[in-house]
């Protein structure tokens, strides 16, 4: 049973980073450049915090979901832990 649980996490994983994968593509081709990841680790809004000019305060955080129009599960592997992401 364990064996089966884990093989449908894995594939759920997979799936969730071929979407992000697109979503990650498509905002690079309307933004020219890559959301800045969400660092806010108290409330996990899906945003992240770019400077006024564009910039990402820092390197790596968690998946900005809403930032590339996805919902909140499409962040989580399949074990339901956010994907961290680096710029």
């Amino acid at each position: 049973m364990r064996a089966l649980n884990e093989n449908a996490a894995v594939k759920v994983t997979k799936k969730r980073l071929e979407i992000l994968e697109g979503a990650f593509i498509a905002f690079m081709s309307k933004n020219n450049r890559l959301p800045c990841p969400d660092t806010d680790f108290a409330s996990i809004d899906g945003s992240g915090n770019p400077t006024t000019s564009g910039t990402c305060p820092v390197e790596v955080g968690l998946i900005p979901f809403y930032d590339l129009g996805l919902q909140r599960n499409i962040a989580m592997d399949g074990w339901e832990n956010f994907f961290t992401y680096r710029v």
